[in-house]
């Protein structure tokens, strides 16, 4: 059976200080088919879409309006200057896709921006698989730090390792010791992060 997240009443409280487990136990049950249909406020989109993923709620799809800008950064592919940190965050715990541009002239009153819409068909259990999510993250923030300096750059200002040692271990990696943060995929990143921790 599936669902979808319609409340009879209205819930008015902060998102991100709400007691979403208790609100989801209370309106749903045990029911796992969840799906979310919501425009998002711009300025703690990326929160909100984080808080959700992280916490392993029982959505099994969000359907989700957003800015532009952000949804492409979602949905970018490796290489595109949109492409960073917050794609893999999302990809390792959901197949995301945008499916509709919004302009911002069918907004009254109009907003500065365009939007977009992004399915999210959220893993039951992610297909990727590391030992240290935090670790694993992190590393990813640390690697997108600048995106104009290359990957050997970033990991040496984060880790004080050598960049005599991180070209070593890139190159362990089959990976090229000038590339840039960017043109790794998330396989290259969970590869990295074991290592790393292990050096």
């Amino acid at each position: 059976m599936t669902l979808f997240l319609f409340l009879k009443t209205s819930l008015n409280q902060d998102f991100l200080k709400a007691d979403l487990e208790k609100d989801i136990k209370d309106h749903f049950g045990d029911e796992k088919d969840i799906y979310v249909v919501a425009n998002l406020p711009y300025y703690i989109t990326t929160p909100i879409i984080m808080n959700i993923l992280e916490n392993k709620y029982p959505f099994k799809r969000l359907t989700l309006m957003m800015q532009k800008e952000v949804a492409d950064r979602i949905t970018s592919g490796k290489g595109g200057k949109e492409y960073n940190n917050l794609t893999i965050a999302v990809k390792y715990y959901a197949n995301a896709k945008k499916v509709l541009n919004v302009s911002k002239n069918v907004f009254m009153p109009k907003p500065n921006v365009d939007s977009a819409v992004v399915n999210f068909d959220i893993y039951e259990e992610s297909p990727y698989k590391v030992s240290d999510e935090a670790y694993f993250f992190k590393l990813i923030r640390n690697a997108f730090a600048n995106r104009r300096k290359t990957l050997v750059n970033n990991l040496n200002q984060s880790y004080g390792m050598s960049k005599e040692t991180l070209e070593k271990l890139l190159e362990s990696l089959n990976i090229d010791k000038m590339a840039r943060a960017e043109s790794l995929e998330i396989e290259d990143f969970i590869i990295l992060a074991e290592k790393l921790k292990n050096v």
